[in-house]
């Protein structure tokens, strides 16, 4: 389901300088690792707009993944940033967790995606 993305994960890094590994993790945790309805069918692989209990209803439709890839690395980038309207107390995922789940494992559970993701790496090379 996340097939594909390592040219989009990079370019939303390279030009807001959010970390790729972050970026696909929190891809990978929300979206189910992409096989979610909200990824499949609205393009949205970080759970942008999904609400507890309307997270199809209220999820944000994107005309591509690249699109809500690049749309999350912004809203880390200026939103969840510190003097951002969303800034947790921190500028690391604990941080960035107070506001954009509800989950109180969300941070924990995305830094399981990144060991997941890193471990493969590393296998692959």
């Amino acid at each position: 389901g996340m097939a594909g993305l390592g040219q989009a994960i990079c370019l939303a890094e390279a030009e807001t300088g959010i970390n790729a590994l972050i970026l696909a993790a929190i891809c990978a945790h929300e979206s189910g690792w992409g096989t979610s309805r909200l990824a499949r069918e609205k393009g949205n692989l970080a759970g942008l707009g999904a609400y507890d209990g309307a997270e199809y209803s209220c999820g944000i439709a994107f005309d591509s993944r690249a699109a809500s890839v690049m749309f999350l690395a912004d809203l880390l980038a200026t939103k969840y940033c510190p003097g951002g309207c969303y800034f947790g107390g921190s500028f690391d995922l604990t941080g960035v967790g107070v506001r954009y789940a509800s989950d109180p494992a969300w941070a924990r559970k995305v830094a399981g995606c990144m060991r997941v993701i890193v471990e493969v790496a590393h296998v692959i090379h």
